[in-house]
């Protein structure tokens, strides 16, 4: 029995020595010259309440390393004479945050409070810090936010909350207050549905949604959003959209990949009103087909990705009021048919277009021409085009257009010279038949607009010159 007691007091000894000395441990330095920063170590919960280190005004950073700050009461920042404006409590174990906690950090302007493990997180944490502007609280909470939290934060410009396992839902009132917020990231969250929480954001320019578990996009979600410039929905399981904005939207970026957008939810007109919109990606969808008119208005768009669809037919009446379209991307879809004649319009901006891995099996070179008069590269690997044809539009596309182009020809036998020759002039003579026709069908074009105007200016001219004098005195 002697022996384990003096093994059991031996090892309470060590055990009141090294928290004896976790707790000398505690200590401040200044940073390198010029750095500006305070680097304080071993901290606990009460370190800073009178802390040896004079924290003056050329401590504009505060940075706690190694600290296990588990709970945080009102006043634990206080300190006398401090002039912080930046305080990093990243990966310092903190568990709970009550109200006050931040108070007497008057000129506080950045929080970090990330890769922490807060379960508790009260109304008034953030009481007497309305300098505040960023905000970093990814990976750090365990339970969802209080409404009404960051009212205090009149002045937040960013908010980071991505990568919180125990954020999955949001209050109607859990942004109240940050009438000047630009900048929210809440990727990566378990987020069902937004509650009608962003809606009231009016200032916001950028919103990062992707990576959560969202169903439903409701027209009230984003319908006072008129600053947003980008949004992201990414990677998330939405099968009811229903995107309004404001007539005066400036929407710029758009991106609605990997969910499980179908063919019922995806319909004419939807994205009409998104005038501005620069960039929209579909990719990683279950959509089947496009609707005629789905872009609609779309002056503005530039890059538009439909990869990684089942898409059976290319039809290019369906993205003809796309006048400044650069980049298309069609590819690992379905696509069997394609259909350069309906439509139109030119796209005369689009310089590549991805075709590869569909089921095409012809392509017809000639209208390609037209309808992509600018075409730098066409993707075309991994289809059912036959031997015979892949070496005849690589020819074409090369010689012809002037168009880079990916398609498997290496197993293909090539074209000798006389036969190369004799595709280029039948090529030939068939671009200069058809541009005869596009060009008589723009003087037909030409001349129904011209009477138009002309009927438009007789009906004017009876209206208010003819009609009007005529009128009793």
């Amino acid at each position: 029995m002697i022996v384990p007691l003096k093994i059991w007091m031996l090892s309470f000894i060590f055990q009141i020595f090294i928290t004896k000395s976790r707790c000398q441990g505690f200590k401040c330095k200044y940073g390198e010259r010029g750095a500006l920063t305070a680097i304080c170590e071993n901290a606990t919960p009460s370190s800073f309440r009178n802390p040896e280190y004079h924290f003056d005004h050329l401590d504009e950073t505060l940075l706690c390393l190694n600290c296990t700050l588990t709970e945080l009461t009102a006043g634990r920042f206080d300190i006398g004479g401090n002039r912080i404006q930046i305080l990093n409590l990243t990966n310092s174990k903190i568990e709970t945050i009550e109200a006050k906690t931040f108070t007497g950090l008057v000129f506080l302007e950045k929080l970090y409070l990330s890769h922490n493990i807060i379960s508790k997180f009260e109304t008034e944490v953030f009481y007497g810090t309305r300098k505040v502007k960023e905000l970093y609280l990814d990976d750090a909470l365990l339970a969802p936010l209080p409404d009404y939290v960051f009212r205090e934060l009149r002045q937040l410009r960013k908010l980071i909350l991505k990568g919180n396992s125990g954020l999955d839902r949001l209050g109607n009132l859990t942004f109240f207050g940050l009438i000047h917020l630009q900048f929210l990231d809440m990727s990566w969250n378990k987020l069902k549905e937004l509650n009608g929480s962003v809606a009231n954001l009016e200032n916001l320019e950028v919103l990062l949604l992707n990576d959560n578990k969202l169903q439903t996009i409701l027209p009230t979600d984003f319908l006072e959003l008129s600053k947003l410039v980008e949004l992201d929905l990414s990677n998330n399981r939405i099968t009811v959209l229903r995107l309004f904005f404001p007539r005066q939207n400036i929407l710029r970026y758009l991106n609605l990949m990997n969910n499980n957008l179908t063919d019922d939810v995806v319909e004419s007109y939807m994205f009409q009103h998104l005038t501005n919109l620069e960039t929209l990606d579909l990719s990683r969808n279950s959509l089947t087909t496009i609707p005629l008119r789905l872009f609609h208005l779309l002056y503005n768009l530039r890059e538009l990705t439909l990869s990684e669809n089942n898409i059976t037919k290319f039809a290019f009446s369906s993205f003809t009021g796309l006048p400044s379209l650069q980049s298309l991307n069609l590819s690992h879809n379905s696509i069997k048919e394609t259909n350069f004649v309906n439509g139109t319009f030119q796209l005369n901006h689009v310089s590549k277009v991805d075709f590869s891995h569909n089921k095409i099996k012809e392509l017809d070179e000639i209208f390609l021409k037209f309808r992509f008069p600018l075409l730098f590269l066409i993707r075309l690997e991994d289809n059912l085009i036959p031997c015979a044809s892949r070496r005849r539009l690589e020819l074409i596309l090369k010689k012809l257009y002037n168009t880079v182009t990916s398609i498997d020809v290496d197993n293909c036998p090539k074209l000798d010279e006389k036969e190369e020759k004799d595709v280029l002039l039948e090529v030939n003579g068939e671009l200069n038949v058809i541009a005869a026709r596009m060009r008589s069908i723009d003087i037909i074009k030409i001349w129904f607009l011209i009477v138009i105007l002309i009927l438009v200016g007789v009906l004017f001219y009876i209206q208010f010159f003819i009609l009007n004098r005529r009128q009793p005195e």
